[in-house]
């Protein structure tokens, strides 16, 4: 299973480690996405795997198509490029600018959508190159999480339980105030990373599966330098925000179904008579025995952070995400740890995968029970 996390412009590392995937013949059976990373998902598990890559360029090449491709040296202007047309022009094939008199600051006489952007180019967009019949039937579950604007509650709108459509995809990626809230079952719904950036509690809490070797691709970086400017200090600050605390997330759920495959191995242990007794039965059912390999890939941070980085969507940029997200997937798979079996115990092992200062892509496993 592959789950990956939101981030806008950053999401073309997601791709490139699907790129990896692919052709090691690592084809994922279910994707579970948040924004960028529920529109890559949909990408991939809506069509057939002859098309996937096909399709993920397509998307790519679209939403980067109206950037200059500049030389390497001059990296740096095309970023600026980039993120300034997105936000004066918006993106191609992905949202527009509304006009002044569309937005509602203080007033909404319209009742438009709470937005400074319009994104039915989306829509379009993915009804172009997601096959819905085919993901409705097709071989890899599709699971996209959303924030009910009302309830502040996180939902995740799954294949396996319901017919996704283009406007699930949108819902999951509709990050205020630049886009507005999608409608679905008299409900409106925000971007998922809003509540939760890193959607790997949904597979954890899964009980379908025994046992399960998930890819989670992460676009923001937990760890950073102290920075030294206002730009630096804001490009920080979202960071933090949107890496979603995903290695203490982990430590917790490690700590608490360590407590839970305990309750199994003593169980085990008891006596008949102990076994029937009603109140023991309740306590043994919370032991599990479940197991799970997380292969934990992390994107590298840009040289010169800039908190407008995920609208960066200028070509060179994002061919270079591209080229990373590749590179690194590659250095996991032939790493094969993860296709060890797990000790006597043990519900899980997280291996993780980084970029050293050198560039060279660093491996460290760590492991505890987990159901």
């Amino acid at each position: 299973m592959l789950v990956l996390q939101g981030g806008g412009a950053l999401g073309a590392y997601q791709a490139g480690t699907y790129q990896a995937m692919e052709e090691a013949g690592v084809l994922p059976r279910w994707i579970v996405g948040t924004s960028i990373g529920a529109i890559n998902g949909a990408l991939i598990a809506g069509n057939p795997p002859e098309r996937r890559l096909t399709q993920l360029r397509a998307f790519w090449h679209l939403v980067a198509g109206s950037s200059p491709c500049l030389p390497p040296q001059l990296q740096a202007a095309a970023s600026l490029w980039g993120m300034a047309s997105s936000l004066v022009a918006g993106v191609p094939g992905f949202f527009a600018l509304k006009a002044p008199w569309e937005i509602p600051f203080a007033l909404n006489w319209n009742q438009a959508g709470v937005s400074f952007y319009d994104t039915a180019p989306l829509r379009r967009t993915l009804a172009r190159l997601v096959d819905f019949e085919f993901l409705r039937h097709g071989p890899t579950r599709l699971s996209i999480g959303a924030v009910d604007v009302t309830s502040g509650e996180l939902r995740y709108f799954d294949s396996a339980a319901q017919v996704l459509s283009a406007e699930h995809i949108m819902a999951s990626g509709a990050l205020p105030p630049g886009f507005p809230p999608v409608p679905i079952d008299r409900a409106e719904y925000w971007d998922g990373g809003v509540y939760s950036n890193t959607p790997l509690e949904y597979v954890v809490d899964d009980t379908t599966h025994q046992t399960k070797v998930c890819f989670a691709v992460d676009l923001w970086n937990a760890t950073g330098a102290v920075p030294s400017t206002i730009l630096a200090a804001a490009a920080r600050l979202k960071e933090i925000q949107y890496a979603s605390r995903t290695k203490r997330w982990i430590r917790t759920h490690k700590t608490i179904h360590d407590l839970r495959h305990a309750v199994r191995a003593l169980a085990e242990q008891l006596p008949p008579a102990a076994k029937a007794d009603p109140e023991f039965q309740r306590l043994i059912a919370q032991g599990t025995g479940r197991t799970i390999n997380i292969v934990h890939l992390v994107a590298p941070a840009d040289d010169q952070p800039q908190p407008t980085r995920d609208i960066d969507f200028s070509a060179n940029t994002v061919e270079r995400r591209w080229q990373a997200g590749y590179e690194d997937m590659l250095a996991a798979l032939s790493h094969k740890a993860w296709l060890k079996p797990l000790p006597p115990n043990t519900g899980i092992v997280v291996h993780e995968f980084a970029r050293n200062q050198d560039g060279s892509v660093g491996h460290n496993a760590s492991d505890s029970s987990v159901g």
